[in-house]
């Protein structure tokens, strides 16, 4: 079956994704996309390169630290705190140019090449959403294609972001520490998120060593000791764009407040499919029709 082109896809195509995102969208809020054109193993060289790039000294991830009001850069763990106040274990990557000399490929070639490459992918599939949307409003085609230029290119007047996520394992080290380190968990639990999100085991072996002395810094660097053991992976949030395309490798602790409800739920992984999900602007462009939901990643803990 043709699909035409990243400009002019075929018009029937569009139409059908239109109906169904409207369905999807409208009553749950997200979807998962399949046959979307982007390979898994286009996917997975991407995590080894983000997998490759947490592996290297920590001076030289500090070379592409994001700084300023630039959202480009690596994010330490700790630094990110969605819900206000819980600290975020996880490394980030935000991608808001595809210009090489900000992008780590001195250190990791073929990082800058591959992830240029797969960011023209989402590109040309986000291009085709805007459109099937567009569609399944009634609007013009074009509409939400129009508002959408410059998408990656580094200006700061469009927030576009390919932002690559490694949530490392929590293990006990010998130095009784919690540090954010790689690792395996021996055996671990996850509970859902709450509105005051609490993680805590009934007896954590952390608790008589984690308690905060009001240093927000640890050693030198904004990786911060939790107390009482509270973590999280990504704190209860909206997203603020127009949509987000969510790809992983496996389920990870990825839960959302379906509409018109105060319950929890996780999302699931379906190998191969990306996620869809409305930001805030669409919600705000459609009058709510489509809604962003307010969603989270929990967190395992090792007991």
């Amino acid at each position: 079956m043709s699909v035409g082109t990243e400009e002019t896809p075929v018009r029937s195509v569009v139409n059908r994704v239109g109906l169904q995102l409207q369905k999807c969208l409208n009553e749950k809020g997200l979807c998962l996309l399949v046959n979307h054109g982007i390979s898994d193993e286009k996917l997975k060289t991407a995590w080894d390169h983000l997998d490759d790039f947490v592996d290297l000294p920590s001076d030289v991830r500090e070379h592409y630290i994001r700084t300023g009001d630039d959202n480009h850069g690596y994010v330490r763990p700790g630094v990110e705190r969605f819900n206000g106040k819980t600290p975020e274990l996880r490394h980030a990557f935000n991608i808001c140019t595809l210009n090489a000399k900000n992008l780590p490929e001195e250190p990791l070639p073929g990082f800058a090449e591959h992830i240029s490459s797969l960011a023209q992918d989402f590109k040309a599939l986000s291009r085709f959403i805007l459109q099937a949307l567009a569609v399944s409003l009634d609007i013009p085609q074009s509409f939400f294609l129009e508002k959408h230029s410059h998408m990656l290119s580094g200006d700061h007047d469009n927030e576009s972001t390919l932002r690559l996520l490694y949530y490392p394992p929590i293990i006990e080290d010998t130095d009784e520490k919690n540090d954010f380190i790689k690792g395996s968990c021996i055996y671990s639990y996850q509970r859902c998120l709450s509105d005051k999100p609490d993680f805590r085991p009934e007896t954590n072996p952390r608790d008589e060593i984690n308690e905060l002395d009001g240093k927000d810094e640890l050693n030198g660097t904004t990786e911060r000791q939790l107390p009482n053991g509270e973590m999280i992976r990504c704190g209860a949030h909206t997203d603020y764009g127009t949509f987000t395309l969510l790809a992983q490798d496996s389920e990870g602790g990825l839960e959302v407040k379906l509409p018109g409800s105060e319950k929890w739920q996780r999302v699931g992984h379906l190998p191969g499919a990306i996620l869809i999900n409305c930001g805030e602007i669409l919600s705000i462009w459609t009058r709510e029709r489509y809604p962003a939901l307010v969603g989270g990643v929990g967190c395992l803990i090792l007991i």
